[in-house]
């Protein structure tokens, strides 16, 4: 997987580039805080990639419109969004307007390369299964992060400073979240969410 990133947080975008690195069927083949130089540079004669991850608000070209024009010249190369907002209505608005793919910046980079790989098989989808049984309990703990994430969207390096806890922990709650709820990615903790009354979504979103 030859993979591209687009994103104006050069801190975001060298910490994934790091972790991207130790997968090993995965070449970062180059990086851009700037999505004009980034079409240039994806756009050269010598220049191969399979997906691009773009960040969804950037200074001057969201990564719609980034998507959008680079499929103009590269029409098979798939767009996956990437945002810090975490709402499903921005990933519903970002695959509707010609994005292949959709993952909340809070995911860890198992995730992460999960969608990626989902979207160049062609099986990503919005319509992620939630488990509709009523016995399914989150702890206090569990609800309180899961209240961050989604009703407050902050980053899992934010709600740790929050409750005063390491990354490690949060991250272990939302894995855990995620395994009792039956989701694989934050779509479905925020569709869980509208479920139990956390946050309200319009009722197509809801049903997506």
């Amino acid at each position: 997987m030859r993979v591209y990133l687009v994103d104006d947080h050069a801190s975001f975008l060298q910490g994934l580039a790091l972790a991207l690195r130790e997968f090993s069927d995965i070449t970062v083949v180059g990086m851009s805080t700037d999505p004009v130089s980034a079409l240039e540079q994806l756009t050269q004669p010598d220049m191969t990639v399979d997906i691009i991850f773009a960040d969804y608000s950037m200074p001057g070209m969201t990564g719609i419109q980034f998507g959008r024009d680079l499929k103009r010249n590269l029409p098979a190369v798939k767009v996956m969004i990437v945002s810090m907002v975490s709402t499903l209505s921005i990933a519903s608005r970002s695959f509707r307007l010609g994005a292949d793919g959709f993952v909340a910046k809070i995911a860890n980079v198992e995730e992460i390369v999960s969608t990626a790989r989902s979207v160049l098989a062609g099986t990503f989808s919005l319509e992620e299964d939630v488990k509709d049984d009523p016995s399914v309990r989150l702890t206090p703990t569990e609800l309180r992060v899961l209240r961050h994430i989604v009703a407050d969207e902050l980053s899992s390096r934010e709600i740790a400073s929050t409750m005063h806890v390491s990354m490690h922990t949060i991250d272990t709650h939302r894995k855990s979240m995620m395994t009792k709820i039956g989701t694989r990615s934050v779509v479905g903790l925020v569709k869980y969410a509208a479920r139990i009354g956390m946050i309200t979504l319009p009722r197509s979103e809801v049903q997506t």
